[in-house]
């Protein structure tokens, strides 16, 4: 039982190093051979796309380490928990780069967003 317990955390965290690699891969392609001025709507799609991916995966190993490092839950517990939150932080950090790059951040509207996802996150808490 604890010998396929331990192949499955395995897998996963092989499955989330690849994708995270993969995605961060690409951020960096997207950034070095494209011209921002004259790019497409595709290429930013792409790019705050590689920029979700690549911080979901960063934050779900932080908070996976950090979990297991500094709690006795369950395996399957904690990777739940820091899935959910690097979700949503990826959310916070695509969605405050794309206002940003349409000069609509500002502080009222990263608090707002910022309180949303707290609100999620409470939500998914209280279940």
């Amino acid at each position: 039982m604890s010998e396929k317990m331990f192949e499955r955390s395995r897998s996963h965290l092989i499955l989330i190093a690849v994708g995270t690699i993969l995605s961060l891969f690409s951020l960096g392609s997207i950034v070095a051979f494209t011209e921002p001025n004259s790019a497409s709507w595709i290429t930013f799609t792409l790019l705050y796309l590689s920029i979700f991916l690549t911080t979901v995966g960063l934050f779900a190993f932080t908070g996976l380490f950090i979990r297991e490092k500094y709690s006795n839950d369950l395996y399957a517990k904690n990777i739940r928990a820091s899935t959910r939150q690097a979700f949503l932080l990826g959310i916070l950090t695509t969605a405050s780069l794309a206002l940003n790059a349409h000069n609509l951040l500002f502080w009222w509207v990263v608090l707002t967003l910022v309180l949303f996802l707290i609100v999620i996150e409470t939500f998914y808490n209280l279940q």
